[in-house]
Protein backbone atom coordinates (compact mmCIF):
# COMPACT_ATOMS: atom_id res chain seq x y z
CA UNK A 1 0.00 0.00 0.00
CA UNK A 2 2.73 2.18 0.25
CA UNK A 3 2.39 4.79 -2.17
CA UNK A 4 6.24 5.92 -1.91
CA UNK A 5 6.96 2.55 -4.18
CA UNK A 6 3.34 3.31 -6.08
CA UNK A 7 5.28 3.13 -9.84
CA UNK A 8 5.16 6.17 -12.20
CA UNK A 9 5.26 4.49 -15.59
CA UNK A 10 1.96 3.24 -15.29
CA UNK A 11 -1.67 2.45 -17.23
CA UNK A 12 -5.08 1.32 -16.99
CA UNK A 13 -4.05 -1.91 -18.27
CA UNK A 14 -0.58 -2.06 -16.34
CA UNK A 15 -2.93 -1.20 -12.85
CA UNK A 16 -5.42 -3.96 -13.80
CA UNK A 17 -2.65 -6.44 -14.00
CA UNK A 18 -1.10 -5.51 -10.79
CA UNK A 19 -4.06 -5.43 -8.85
CA UNK A 20 -4.80 -9.20 -9.99
CA UNK A 21 -1.36 -10.11 -9.15
CA UNK A 22 -1.53 -8.75 -5.92
CA UNK A 23 -5.21 -10.58 -5.57
CA UNK A 24 -3.42 -13.90 -6.17
CA UNK A 25 -1.10 -13.14 -3.84
CA UNK A 26 -2.98 -12.11 -1.01
CA UNK A 27 -4.93 -15.24 -1.77
CA UNK A 28 -2.09 -17.22 -1.14
CA UNK A 29 -1.28 -15.76 1.73
CA UNK A 30 -5.05 -16.58 3.14
CA UNK A 31 -4.71 -20.08 2.10
CA UNK A 32 -1.69 -20.38 4.44
CA UNK A 33 -3.79 -18.94 6.87
CA UNK A 34 -1.32 -15.93 7.26
CA UNK A 35 -2.14 -13.00 9.61
CA UNK A 36 -1.63 -9.61 7.62
CA UNK A 37 -1.92 -6.32 8.54
CA UNK A 38 -1.69 -2.24 7.35
CA UNK A 39 -0.55 0.30 9.80
CA UNK A 40 -2.85 3.69 9.55
CA UNK A 41 -0.53 6.44 11.66
CA UNK A 42 -0.77 4.73 14.98
CA UNK A 43 -3.59 2.38 14.65
CA UNK A 44 -3.09 -1.53 12.81
CA UNK A 45 -6.07 -2.89 11.02
CA UNK A 46 -6.39 -7.03 10.19
CA UNK A 47 -7.68 -8.31 7.20
CA UNK A 48 -10.10 -10.31 7.66
CA UNK A 49 -9.95 -12.73 4.55
CA UNK A 50 -13.46 -14.48 5.26
CA UNK A 51 -15.03 -11.76 4.54
CA UNK A 52 -13.50 -11.18 0.87
CA UNK A 53 -16.35 -12.53 -1.73
CA UNK A 54 -14.80 -15.38 -3.73
CA UNK A 55 -15.25 -13.86 -6.89
CA UNK A 56 -12.94 -10.94 -5.75
CA UNK A 57 -9.90 -13.04 -5.47
CA UNK A 58 -10.12 -14.32 -9.20
CA UNK A 59 -11.28 -11.68 -11.43
CA UNK A 60 -9.62 -11.18 -14.45
CA UNK A 61 -8.11 -8.08 -15.92
CA UNK A 62 -10.62 -7.02 -17.77
CA UNK A 63 -13.45 -7.39 -14.69
CA UNK A 64 -10.87 -5.10 -12.79
CA UNK A 65 -10.28 -2.67 -15.60
CA UNK A 66 -14.63 -1.98 -15.68
CA UNK A 67 -14.58 -1.78 -12.02
CA UNK A 68 -12.08 0.93 -12.02
CA UNK A 69 -12.66 2.87 -14.79
CA UNK A 70 -15.99 2.62 -17.46
CA UNK A 71 -16.27 5.01 -20.05
CA UNK A 72 -18.76 7.27 -20.96
CA UNK A 73 -22.14 6.94 -23.25
CA UNK A 74 -22.05 9.14 -26.14
CA UNK A 75 -24.51 11.75 -23.96
CA UNK A 76 -21.98 12.17 -21.80
CA UNK A 77 -23.31 10.24 -19.11
CA UNK A 78 -21.71 7.07 -16.75
CA UNK A 79 -23.10 3.67 -17.42
CA UNK A 80 -25.21 2.71 -14.80
CA UNK A 81 -23.23 -0.33 -13.77
CA UNK A 82 -20.50 0.46 -10.88
CA UNK A 83 -16.83 1.96 -11.55
CA UNK A 84 -14.63 3.91 -9.34
CA UNK A 85 -14.37 6.84 -12.25
CA UNK A 86 -17.73 7.58 -11.87
CA UNK A 87 -17.94 7.37 -7.83
CA UNK A 88 -15.06 10.07 -8.18
CA UNK A 89 -17.13 12.29 -10.36
CA UNK A 90 -20.29 11.62 -8.13
CA UNK A 91 -18.24 13.22 -5.34
CA UNK A 92 -16.93 15.99 -7.02
CA UNK A 93 -13.32 15.44 -8.20
CA UNK A 94 -13.01 16.31 -12.37
CA UNK A 95 -11.99 13.15 -14.52
CA UNK A 96 -8.56 14.18 -16.16
CA UNK A 97 -8.51 14.29 -20.14
CA UNK A 98 -5.61 11.31 -19.97
CA UNK A 99 -7.49 9.37 -16.80
CA UNK A 100 -6.14 6.27 -18.28
CA UNK A 101 -2.40 7.17 -17.85
CA UNK A 102 -2.47 9.86 -15.61
CA UNK A 103 -0.28 8.24 -12.45
CA UNK A 104 -2.40 10.60 -9.54
CA UNK A 105 -5.73 9.73 -10.55
CA UNK A 106 -4.29 5.72 -11.60
CA UNK A 107 -2.88 6.21 -7.82
CA UNK A 108 -6.58 7.13 -6.67
CA UNK A 109 -7.89 4.21 -8.11
CA UNK A 110 -5.78 1.61 -7.13
CA UNK A 111 -6.25 3.00 -3.31
CA UNK A 112 -9.67 3.08 -3.20
CA UNK A 113 -9.73 -0.59 -5.30
CA UNK A 114 -7.72 -2.28 -2.70
CA UNK A 115 -10.07 -0.37 0.42
CA UNK A 116 -13.30 -1.30 -0.73
CA UNK A 117 -12.81 -5.27 -2.06
CA UNK A 118 -9.89 -6.35 0.29
CA UNK A 119 -9.62 -4.11 3.38
CA UNK A 120 -13.19 -2.23 4.44
CA UNK A 121 -15.16 -5.51 2.68
CA UNK A 122 -18.86 -6.01 3.13
CA UNK A 123 -18.81 -2.50 4.85
CA UNK A 124 -20.15 -0.18 1.21
CA UNK A 125 -17.52 2.10 1.61
CA UNK A 126 -18.66 4.29 -1.69
CA UNK A 127 -22.34 4.25 -1.05
CA UNK A 128 -21.95 5.57 2.54
CA UNK A 129 -19.38 8.52 1.46
CA UNK A 130 -22.01 9.37 -1.20
CA UNK A 131 -24.86 9.62 0.42
CA UNK A 132 -23.79 11.32 3.38
CA UNK A 133 -21.56 13.42 1.95
CA UNK A 134 -24.05 16.53 1.82
CA UNK A 135 -26.47 15.95 4.29
CA UNK A 136 -24.84 15.15 7.46
CA UNK A 137 -26.87 12.63 8.40
CA UNK A 138 -24.05 11.12 9.88
CA UNK A 139 -22.37 14.46 11.86
CA UNK A 140 -18.53 14.43 12.63
CA UNK A 141 -17.48 12.23 15.34
CA UNK A 142 -13.55 11.21 14.96
CA UNK A 143 -13.80 8.18 17.16
CA UNK A 144 -16.33 6.96 15.02
CA UNK A 145 -15.19 3.36 12.65
CA UNK A 146 -16.16 5.73 8.98
CA UNK A 147 -13.22 7.86 9.75
CA UNK A 148 -10.84 4.95 9.74
CA UNK A 149 -11.60 4.37 6.21
CA UNK A 150 -10.72 7.88 5.27
CA UNK A 151 -7.30 8.24 7.80
CA UNK A 152 -6.44 4.93 5.48
CA UNK A 153 -6.74 6.79 1.99
CA UNK A 154 -5.47 10.22 3.21
CA UNK A 155 -2.12 8.24 4.86
CA UNK A 156 -1.33 6.48 1.99
CA UNK A 157 -1.47 9.64 -0.08
CA UNK A 158 0.47 11.66 2.10
CA UNK A 159 3.56 8.77 2.28
CA UNK A 160 5.15 10.80 -0.47
CA UNK A 161 6.73 14.07 0.15
CA UNK A 162 6.08 16.15 -2.25
CA UNK A 163 1.75 15.75 -1.24
CA UNK A 164 2.60 15.67 2.01
CA UNK A 165 4.45 19.29 1.76
CA UNK A 166 1.56 20.66 -0.70
CA UNK A 167 -0.92 19.23 1.88
CA UNK A 168 0.59 20.75 4.91
CA UNK A 169 1.22 24.03 2.58
CA UNK A 170 -2.99 24.66 1.38
CA UNK A 171 -3.87 23.51 5.15
CA UNK A 172 -1.53 26.10 6.38
CA UNK A 173 -2.66 29.47 4.14
CA UNK A 174 -6.56 27.94 4.57
CA UNK A 175 -5.92 27.85 8.55
CA UNK A 176 -4.56 31.56 8.31
CA UNK A 177 -7.11 32.97 6.47
CA UNK A 178 -9.35 31.47 8.80
CA UNK A 179 -7.89 33.06 12.20
CA UNK A 180 -7.65 36.23 10.55
CA UNK A 181 -11.64 36.16 10.65
CA UNK A 182 -11.67 34.76 13.66
CA UNK A 183 -9.52 37.53 14.92
CA UNK A 184 -11.55 40.36 12.97
CA UNK A 185 -14.93 38.60 14.65
CA UNK A 186 -13.40 38.72 18.12
CA UNK A 187 -12.46 42.51 17.48
CA UNK A 188 -8.58 41.77 18.26
CA UNK A 189 -5.99 44.02 16.54
CA UNK A 190 -5.09 42.67 13.11
CA UNK A 191 -2.62 43.23 10.34
CA UNK A 192 -3.93 42.98 6.62
CA UNK A 193 -1.93 39.91 4.87
CA UNK A 194 -1.94 39.46 1.17
CA UNK A 195 -2.98 35.55 0.71
CA UNK A 196 -1.78 34.65 -2.77
CA UNK A 197 -3.91 31.85 -4.70
CA UNK A 198 -2.11 28.80 -5.09
CA UNK A 199 -2.20 26.93 -8.53
CA UNK A 200 -3.51 23.47 -7.56
CA UNK A 201 -5.25 22.81 -10.56
CA UNK A 202 -2.90 20.13 -11.52
CA UNK A 203 -2.54 18.20 -8.33
CA UNK A 204 -5.17 15.69 -8.57
CA UNK A 205 -4.14 14.24 -4.87
CA UNK A 206 -4.59 17.73 -3.33
CA UNK A 207 -8.09 18.09 -4.85
CA UNK A 208 -8.60 14.92 -3.43
CA UNK A 209 -7.63 15.62 0.04
CA UNK A 210 -9.72 18.50 0.19
CA UNK A 211 -12.47 16.34 -0.87
CA UNK A 212 -11.53 14.26 2.13
CA UNK A 213 -11.65 17.22 4.48
CA UNK A 214 -14.51 19.17 3.35
CA UNK A 215 -17.05 16.26 4.55
CA UNK A 216 -15.19 16.54 8.42
CA UNK A 217 -14.85 20.43 8.38
CA UNK A 218 -18.74 21.14 7.08
CA UNK A 219 -20.27 18.88 9.29
CA UNK A 220 -17.89 19.70 12.37
CA UNK A 221 -18.93 22.96 11.71
CA UNK A 222 -22.53 21.55 10.94
CA UNK A 223 -23.05 19.77 14.52
CA UNK A 224 -21.31 22.51 16.69
CA UNK A 225 -23.63 25.63 14.86
CA UNK A 226 -26.89 22.99 16.46
CA UNK A 227 -25.65 22.38 19.38
CA UNK A 228 -24.22 25.97 20.41
CA UNK A 229 -27.91 28.04 19.19
CA UNK A 230 -30.07 26.30 21.53
CA UNK A 231 -28.19 26.47 25.02
CA UNK A 232 -29.03 28.04 28.29
CA UNK A 233 -25.93 28.61 29.63
CA UNK A 234 -27.72 29.39 33.24
CA UNK A 235 -28.71 25.98 33.07
CA UNK A 236 -25.40 24.22 31.67
CA UNK A 237 -22.80 25.67 33.67
CA UNK A 238 -24.52 27.54 36.42
CA UNK A 239 -23.04 30.42 39.08
CA UNK A 240 -20.96 29.36 41.86
CA UNK A 241 -22.18 28.73 44.99
CA UNK A 242 -19.01 28.42 46.30
CA UNK A 243 -16.07 30.09 44.33
CA UNK A 244 -12.28 29.12 43.53
CA UNK A 245 -10.18 29.07 46.56
CA UNK A 246 -8.41 32.35 46.34
CA UNK A 247 -4.81 30.77 46.36
CA UNK A 248 -5.23 28.75 43.19
CA UNK A 249 -5.34 32.24 41.03
CA UNK A 250 -2.00 31.72 42.23
CA UNK A 251 -1.17 28.19 42.67
CA UNK A 252 0.75 26.27 39.68
CA UNK A 253 0.61 22.18 40.14
CA UNK A 254 3.75 20.26 39.09
CA UNK A 255 3.13 16.80 37.84
CA UNK A 256 4.72 14.90 40.49
CA UNK A 257 2.33 16.99 43.17
CA UNK A 258 -0.99 16.79 40.74
CA UNK A 259 -2.11 13.52 42.54
CA UNK A 260 -2.34 15.34 45.85
CA UNK A 261 -4.24 18.60 44.03
CA UNK A 262 -6.73 16.25 42.72
CA UNK A 263 -7.52 14.70 46.03
CA UNK A 264 -7.72 17.53 48.35
CA UNK A 265 -11.01 18.53 49.74
CA UNK A 266 -11.08 21.70 48.26
CA UNK A 267 -11.12 20.66 44.72
CA UNK A 268 -13.50 18.52 45.52
CA UNK A 269 -16.28 20.91 47.43
CA UNK A 270 -15.60 23.32 44.49
CA UNK A 271 -16.18 20.68 42.05
CA UNK A 272 -19.50 19.67 43.40
CA UNK A 273 -20.39 22.61 45.13
CA UNK A 274 -21.15 21.84 48.92
CA UNK A 275 -18.65 21.86 51.65
CA UNK A 276 -19.26 18.36 53.40
CA UNK A 277 -17.29 16.16 54.64
CA UNK A 278 -15.81 13.69 51.95
CA UNK A 279 -15.43 10.17 52.82
CA UNK A 280 -12.34 8.24 51.66
CA UNK A 281 -14.70 5.80 49.18
CA UNK A 282 -16.36 9.36 47.71
CA UNK A 283 -12.92 10.78 47.68
CA UNK A 284 -12.14 7.74 45.48
CA UNK A 285 -14.80 7.49 43.12
CA UNK A 286 -14.31 11.41 42.29
CA UNK A 287 -10.63 10.42 41.49
CA UNK A 288 -11.67 7.37 39.24
CA UNK A 289 -14.43 9.48 37.59
CA UNK A 290 -14.93 10.14 33.89
CA UNK A 291 -14.00 14.47 34.89
CA UNK A 292 -10.40 13.34 36.43
CA UNK A 293 -9.72 10.77 33.42
CA UNK A 294 -11.19 13.58 30.81
CA UNK A 295 -8.62 16.32 32.52
CA UNK A 296 -5.67 13.35 32.51
CA UNK A 297 -6.39 12.69 28.89
CA UNK A 298 -6.20 16.81 27.96
CA UNK A 299 -2.28 16.35 29.93
CA UNK A 300 -1.44 13.54 27.69
CA UNK A 301 -2.18 15.40 24.92
CA UNK A 302 -0.90 18.39 25.59
CA UNK A 303 3.26 16.55 26.38
CA UNK A 304 2.59 15.55 22.73
CA UNK A 305 1.62 19.55 22.22
CA UNK A 306 4.59 20.79 24.16
CA UNK A 307 7.23 19.40 21.52
CA UNK A 308 6.49 21.94 18.83
CA UNK A 309 4.36 24.48 21.43
CA UNK A 310 4.97 26.51 24.65
CA UNK A 311 1.70 25.82 26.59
CA UNK A 312 -1.01 23.69 26.28
CA UNK A 313 -4.49 23.40 27.29
CA UNK A 314 -3.74 22.90 31.20
CA UNK A 315 0.00 22.32 30.75
CA UNK A 316 2.61 25.27 30.74
CA UNK A 317 6.26 24.38 30.24
CA UNK A 318 8.46 26.36 32.82
CA UNK A 319 12.58 25.81 33.50
CA UNK A 320 11.42 23.53 36.57
CA UNK A 321 9.43 21.51 34.29
CA UNK A 322 5.80 21.23 33.48
CA UNK A 323 3.36 22.20 35.33
CA UNK A 324 -0.47 22.87 35.84
CA UNK A 325 -2.75 26.15 36.57
CA UNK A 326 -4.52 25.08 39.45
CA UNK A 327 -7.82 27.39 38.38
CA UNK A 328 -7.13 26.21 35.24
CA UNK A 329 -7.35 22.33 35.90
CA UNK A 330 -9.88 23.07 38.53
CA UNK A 331 -12.21 24.41 35.78
CA UNK A 332 -11.86 21.92 33.63
CA UNK A 333 -12.79 19.53 35.55
CA UNK A 334 -16.12 20.97 37.26
CA UNK A 335 -17.08 22.00 34.03
CA UNK A 336 -16.97 18.29 32.65
CA UNK A 337 -19.30 17.70 35.39
CA UNK A 338 -21.50 20.41 35.10
CA UNK A 339 -22.31 18.97 31.20
CA UNK A 340 -22.79 15.94 32.68
CA UNK A 341 -24.98 17.08 35.56
CA UNK A 342 -27.34 18.45 32.89
CA UNK A 343 -29.46 15.75 32.05
CA UNK A 344 -31.81 17.67 29.21
CA UNK A 345 -28.25 18.75 27.53
CA UNK A 346 -27.39 16.75 24.33
CA UNK A 347 -24.53 17.17 21.72
CA UNK A 348 -25.68 17.21 18.26
CA UNK A 349 -23.75 14.33 15.92
CA UNK A 350 -25.68 14.32 12.68
CA UNK A 351 -29.17 13.01 13.41
CA UNK A 352 -28.65 12.32 16.37
CA UNK A 353 -28.58 14.29 20.08
CA UNK A 354 -26.19 12.16 22.05
CA UNK A 355 -24.85 12.37 26.02
CA UNK A 356 -21.77 14.52 26.04
CA UNK A 357 -19.65 11.99 27.73
CA UNK A 358 -20.06 9.45 25.14
CA UNK A 359 -18.15 11.17 23.14
CA UNK A 360 -15.33 13.43 25.16
CA UNK A 361 -14.23 9.97 26.74
CA UNK A 362 -13.53 8.27 24.14
CA UNK A 363 -9.65 5.66 23.57
CA UNK A 364 -9.52 6.80 20.05
CA UNK A 365 -9.43 10.70 21.11
CA UNK A 366 -5.62 11.59 20.63
CA UNK A 367 -5.81 15.54 19.15
CA UNK A 368 -7.34 18.59 20.17
CA UNK A 369 -10.11 19.83 18.40
CA UNK A 370 -12.70 17.16 18.29
CA UNK A 371 -16.43 18.70 17.99
CA UNK A 372 -17.05 17.59 21.41
CA UNK A 373 -13.55 18.34 22.68
CA UNK A 374 -14.13 22.51 21.18
CA UNK A 375 -17.80 22.40 23.19
CA UNK A 376 -15.69 21.55 26.33
CA UNK A 377 -12.86 24.38 25.46
CA UNK A 378 -15.74 26.83 25.08
CA UNK A 379 -17.56 26.04 28.27
CA UNK A 380 -14.41 25.87 30.44
CA UNK A 381 -13.81 29.65 28.79
CA UNK A 382 -17.08 30.56 30.00
CA UNK A 383 -16.88 28.99 33.44
CA UNK A 384 -13.69 30.55 33.68
CA UNK A 385 -15.02 34.07 33.01
CA UNK A 386 -17.74 33.30 35.75
CA UNK A 387 -15.36 32.49 37.69
CA UNK A 388 -13.61 35.77 37.70
CA UNK A 389 -16.54 38.38 37.17
CA UNK A 390 -19.33 36.20 38.53
CA UNK A 391 -23.22 35.99 37.02
CA UNK A 392 -22.71 39.23 35.25
CA UNK A 393 -20.38 37.41 32.82
CA UNK A 394 -23.50 35.29 31.32
CA UNK A 395 -24.10 38.38 28.79
CA UNK A 396 -20.58 38.02 27.69
CA UNK A 397 -21.08 34.14 27.53
CA UNK A 398 -23.49 34.32 24.93
CA UNK A 399 -21.56 37.11 23.04
CA UNK A 400 -18.95 34.91 22.69
CA UNK A 401 -21.38 32.11 21.47
CA UNK A 402 -23.10 34.23 19.21
CA UNK A 403 -19.48 34.59 17.83
CA UNK A 404 -18.39 31.27 17.93
CA UNK A 405 -21.64 30.28 15.72
CA UNK A 406 -20.33 33.38 12.79
CA UNK A 407 -17.49 32.09 12.68
CA UNK A 408 -18.43 28.38 12.03
CA UNK A 409 -21.09 29.36 9.52
CA UNK A 410 -18.29 30.88 7.30
CA UNK A 411 -15.88 28.11 7.65
CA UNK A 412 -18.91 25.94 6.65
CA UNK A 413 -19.57 28.20 3.29
CA UNK A 414 -16.02 28.40 2.50
CA UNK A 415 -15.62 24.06 2.48
CA UNK A 416 -19.10 24.13 0.94
CA UNK A 417 -16.74 25.37 -1.99
CA UNK A 418 -16.60 22.72 -4.94
CA UNK A 419 -12.62 23.11 -4.89
CA UNK A 420 -9.62 24.05 -3.36
CA UNK A 421 -9.06 27.12 -5.33
CA UNK A 422 -12.59 28.27 -4.22
CA UNK A 423 -12.43 27.77 -0.88
CA UNK A 424 -9.19 30.20 -1.27
CA UNK A 425 -10.69 32.78 -3.12
CA UNK A 426 -13.95 32.75 -1.28
CA UNK A 427 -11.83 33.08 1.98
CA UNK A 428 -9.53 35.70 0.29
CA UNK A 429 -12.36 37.77 -0.83
CA UNK A 430 -14.24 37.70 2.42
CA UNK A 431 -11.34 39.26 4.15
CA UNK A 432 -11.87 41.66 1.62
CA UNK A 433 -14.61 42.87 2.86
CA UNK A 434 -14.97 42.00 6.40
Amino acid sequence: MDQKDFPTQISLSLLAEEIQRISQALYSLYVQKEVVTISIWEKTIYLDFTLIDEAVWFRSMQEIKQLLYRNRNDDGKYPNQFSLNKFFSQIGLKEPKNAKTNFEYLQLLYLFYMAHYFIFPKEQVFRKWKEHRYDFEQGYDEGASEALKMQLIISQLLSAPSQFENYISYHSDIDRMLEKISQRINGEDDEDILFSIKDSSESLITEFLFLCDQYNYCSYCHDLICSLSSLSLEDLVPAFLIPPFPSWKHQYVSINELDDFLKSNALYWFCHQRMDAVPSQTKLKFIQSNAVKNFKQIIENDKKWLKDNDEGLVLQRTDKGDVVYALRAAIVIKTYIDLINDKKFRLFIGNNKVPFATQLIHPSRSIYHTLSERFCILMCHIEYGLSIHGPAFYEDAYDLIRREILFLSIAFQAYQESSLKDCEIFLKKFLRVF
